[in-house]
């Protein structure tokens, strides 16, 4: 049976690509490239990395929390609550086509 998946919000809003662990279990954890060219270690200091457009790479990896530690974590996405004093809060929510990125 095949599984609908949504892409993660952080890896699908980037635009640039990112380094992805193969050998990683599913789901595989996705790594910023380093800046300039012939950069061989992403900014968590991991090394050989492929490249990945992160418009593919945001249905089968997650982001990793070095890397970009403003990502929300796995499973969840963020979203603006309005409370009774007209503030907005920043909130975490769970997604249901997000379920794929939380391991049992």
């Amino acid at each position: 049976m095949s599984e609908l998946r949504a892409p993660d919000p952080t890896l699908d809003a980037l635009g640039e690509p990112v380094g992805v662990e193969y050998w990683s279990p599913d789901p595989g954890v996705a790594h910023r490239l380093p800046d300039g060219p012939g950069g061989s270690m992403s900014a968590c200091g991991y090394r050989g990395l492929d490249a990945m457009p992160s418009l593919y790479a945001a249905y089968v990896a997650v982001p990793c929390r070095e890397c970009f530690p403003d990502a929300p974590p796995p499973g969840r996405e963020f979203y603006n609550l309005m409370d009774q004093r007209n503030r907005v809060q920043v909130r975490t929510r769970p997604v249901k086509g997000l379920a794929w990125q939380v391991q049992p």
